[in-house]
């Protein structure tokens, strides 16, 4: 089977500001990464808002795929583009889209309905940095 890189894209009709702001809220005052469906993000620095780091999980057990979610502009007036990009070549499968959508959905849904469903994410105490970077 080939390598590649295949990433899951998405728009939202909500402005860019907000997103970032719905993201925001992510960020607890004593950890840095979040627990969101078959994920783990490390939430973004003070500096850098529009990129976070991920690990996705492909099996129960054994190492994740390290990906990158990319929250930019889609229009200068409105609307948001998400996309989660592999940091690594994969050899695309069913588990991997399946997870890949997933997640991507769990985003788009946790920032289409802002900070008051914050309560549904899991924390995680912050480690050194993630198992699987490549």
């Amino acid at each position: 089977m080939t390598m590649l890189s295949i990433t899951f894209s998405r728009r939202m009709d909500q402005p860019f500001e907000r997103s970032l702001g719905a993201l925001a809220q992510w960020r607890p005052d004593d950890t840095r990464r979040v627990a969101l469906g078959c994920a783990t993000i490390d939430l973004a620095s003070e500096t850098q808002t529009t990129r976070y780091r991920l690990a996705l999980r492909l099996r129960r057990f054994g190492r994740s795929m390290p990906m990158e979610l990319r929250v930019t502009p889609w229009s200068s007036n409105s609307g948001t583009h998400i996309e989660l990009l592999p940091l690594r070549a994969v050899r695309p499968n069913g588990r991997y889209f399946r997870n890949g959508r997933a997640v991507l959905n769990d985003v788009v849904h946790t920032v289409a309905t802002g900070p008051t469903n914050a309560g549904d994410l899991r924390y995680i105490t912050p480690t050194t940095g993630f198992r699987d970077s490549a």
